[in-house]
């Protein structure tokens, strides 16, 4: 009895592997995000700094030959202070706008996945089991095959969703990508 029970634990993944596939890619897109907007900000903050500095240099100015003055004493480091403060205030503001468009994103992305499962109506308890254990046994295939490129793996997992699950959404996708590996 034990090890039936065993053997049906081992044929379907655990309901967190889909929440995990769905958190790794959520941060994966932050991150680029993230990388995105910080590139844009750095490349602001360096045209800022340097148009401040250039607008800060005194112009020159010709002189008779007769009357040659000796060089103006160097600016003092005053300016750049402030552009490093301006600098810095630039990036905080910058972080805190990155982070509202990722809240941004985050809350439309969870409104479109709420509209779509809408769509298909009311689910039963055993429904939602069956949704929930074919898209975590997809997402597990999913990662073998697009991430660990272990084609052979991920087609007999695209094919235990295919025959576990016929009747689900996730049984359509796997259907769709076994096609797709056998061309």
């Amino acid at each position: 009895m034990n090890e039936q029970r065993f053997a049906d634990k081992s044929m379907s993944p655990a309901p967190h592997v889909q929440g995990l596939a769905d958190k790794v890619v959520a941060l994966d897109r932050r991150r680029r995000a993230v990388r995105q907007i910080a590139a844009t900000a750095a490349a602001v903050v360096v045209l800022t700094v340097g148009l401040t500095i250039a607008t800060l240099r005194p112009s020159p100015t010709v002189e008779p030959v007769a009357t040659v003055q000796p060089p103006p004493p160097p600016q003092k480091s005053e300016p750049t202070a402030d552009v490093m403060d301006r600098a810095k205030e630039l990036s905080r503001q910058a972080d805190d706008a990155l982070t509202v468009v990722a809240q941004l994103r985050q809350s439309q992305r969870m409104r479109q996945l709420e509209g779509q499962l809408e769509a298909f109506g009311p689910l039963s308890v055993d429904e939602r089991r069956q949704e929930a254990s074919a898209r975590a046994l997809l997402a597990e295939a999913y990662m073998q095959d697009q991430m660990l490129q272990d084609h052979g793996q991920a087609a007999s997992l695209y094919a235990q969703v295919v025959q576990l699950y016929p009747e689900t959404s996730w049984a359509r996708y796997a259907r769709e990508r076994l096609q797709e590996m056998q061309r």
